[in-house]
C-alpha cells in the first residue's frame, strides 16, 4: 500500500506549492489528481510513486492523442465532433485555469506542458 496515492498525498503536496488558491478543493478532484500526477511524473526518480507511475501508459489510443491526419478519418462522425469539443475544452481549461496555477507553483509542476496535462487527466479518467 505504500505506493497508493491517497487524497492526503495529493492535497499535502499541492497545498504546499499552491496554497491560497480556492480552486484547490474537492469539487475539482479529477483536475487535482491530474496536477498531482503531473508533478510526480516531473519528479522522476525522486517521486515516492515512481514505480506506480511506470505502470501508466505513455500514450493512450484515443482520438484526443491522434494526429490531425488520423482525426480526419473521423470527419463526418459524432466522434469527430466530440473529440474536437474535448480538445477545445482541455485547451481552454489548460490556458485559463491549470496553466495560471502551474506557472506560480513552487515545485516541479511549474515546468508542465499542455501535453502532460492531457496525459495526466486521461489517466485519471
Amino acid at each position: 500500500l505504500s505506493n497508493c496515492i491517497t487524497q492526503n498525498d495529493v492535497f499535502h503536496d499541492l497545498n504546499e506549492s499552491l496554497s491560497g488558491y480556492d480552486w484547490l478543493n474537492e469539487s475539482n478532484q479529477d483536475e487535482i489528481l491530474a496536477l498531482f500526477l503531473m508533478n510526480e511524473k516531473l519528479k522522476g526518480d525522486r517521486s515516492a510513486h515512481k514505480d506506480f507511475l511506470k505502470t501508466f501508459p505513455e500514450k493512450i489510443n484515443t482520438p484526443i492523442f491522434w494526429s490531425d491526419d488520423e482525426k480526419k478519418n473521423l470527419n463526418g462522425t459524432m466522434c469527430f465532433v466530440l473529440t474536437n469539443l474535448m480538445i477545445n475544452r482541455l485547451r481552454f481549461d489548460w490556458e485559463n485555469v491549470i496553466f495560471p496555477l502551474v506557472k506560480l507553483a513552487k515545485c516541479e509542476i511549474k515546468s508542465a506542458s499542455f501535453e502532460l496535462y492531457v496525459w495526466a487527466l486521461s489517466n485519471v479518467w
